[in-house]
């Protein structure tokens, strides 16, 4: 990864995780976390700055969306994930987006362009998203039950505030 990083900076590093994450398309990783399984304690990088630490959304259900600002479905599904997240009452559940992209700058403007107010995160290396979390392709969601379980993980692009969650 250092190489590549140098070698072009944060474009190919860009293509190079593109490059990954779509070699993981062919099949699910073995280390995937499962539906029922209880999700590992996380400390994300938030975009704001500081750390969102999981262990805050305890007692809460969570929507942890992985996406990145390049991948169309992940835009596509963008705004219902900021309808759902108003339309929520924040003690019983929280809207969190971690973005995989490498450049901090471009997930803020896309946050402001497309007014996205719930809390984001970024995982450059997408080292969280694919070692601790399991993620193969993008968009993919997550569920995070009150008990800190997985309740369900859903692939792709969903209209989130089509039916209630």
């Amino acid at each position: 990864m250092i190489e590549p990083m140098r070698a072009g900076g944060p474009v190919l590093a860009g293509l190079w995780l593109a490059a990954l994450l779509l070699a993981g398309c062919r099949e699910r990783p073995p280390a995937a976390l499962q539906v029922g399984q209880a999700v590992p304690a996380l400390a994300l990088e938030a975009l704001a700055g500081g750390t969102l630490d999981s262990a805050s959304w305890r007692g809460r259900t969570v929507v942890l969306n992985l996406w990145v600002t390049w991948c169309l479905p992940c835009r596509e599904e963008m705004p219902a994930l900021q309808r759902l997240s108003r339309s929520l009452a924040p003690a019983q559940v929280t809207v969190v987006g971690l973005a995989l992209d490498t450049d901090r700058n471009l997930v803020r403007e896309f946050a402001l362009q497309f007014g996205i107010t719930f809390s984001l995160a970024i995982d450059p290396e997408g080292r969280t998203a694919r070692r601790t979390l399991g993620a193969w392709a993008l968009p993919d969601t997550l569920i995070i039950a009150p008990d800190g379980r997985l309740a369900d993980r859903v692939l792709g692009r969903a209209e989130w505030d089509a039916e209630p969650l």
